[in-house]
């Protein structure tokens, strides 16, 4: 399956360097294997950045204010919380995870425009504290060209 990713141009070139590559959404797509098309500029006129396989598709909480973060093991409700598989706490943990995500830093990451108001959708209390919760998309830098090439990449592992 292919799933289509479209970002805004200031994240185009941390992803062709291979250093962002996740990204945080609210509705999850795809699974490990699938192929995900990543793209910029309108939905009308995409520009093609490339393709990569999606190796990971796990469900992310996090806490701006306490500065904490999460990552749970696939898709899950968090009525019945499983021990984190990652977690990011301490300062550089966070500009560390920040980072893969496109950001400067923590800092950078929690004044992006879709985060302001963590008190809309998806909000879970985790413990007695606030967290958003969405999906976390890994894939496999570097971009390659075609699909056919991701396809063969998936094949090969």
């Amino acid at each position: 399956m292919i799933v289509v990713r479209n970002f805004q141009a200031r994240f185009v070139p941390k992803i062709l360097a291979g250093t962002k590559d996740q990204t945080i959404r609210q509705g999850w797509k795809g699974r490990p294997g699938d192929i995900t098309r990543i793209q910029h500029g309108s939905r009308f006129k995409p520009v093609l950045a490339g393709f990569a396989p999606i190796v990971s598709v796990d469900t992310v909480a996090i806490s701006f204010p306490d500065r904490l973060i999460h990552v749970f093991p696939g898709i899950l409700d968090l009525r019945a919380v499983p021990e984190p598989i990652e977690s990011y706490w301490r300062p550089d943990d966070l500009d560390g995870f920040a980072q893969r995500d496109g950001f400067d830093g923590f800092l950078d990451m929690s004044q992006f425009p879709q985060w302001r108001d963590v008190t809309e959708g998806f909000v879970e209390t985790i413990a007695g504290v606030p967290f958003l919760v969405r999906s976390l998309t890994r894939w496999r830098p570097p971009l390659v060209s075609t699909r056919a090439d991701a396809e063969r990449e998936v094949a090969h592992g």
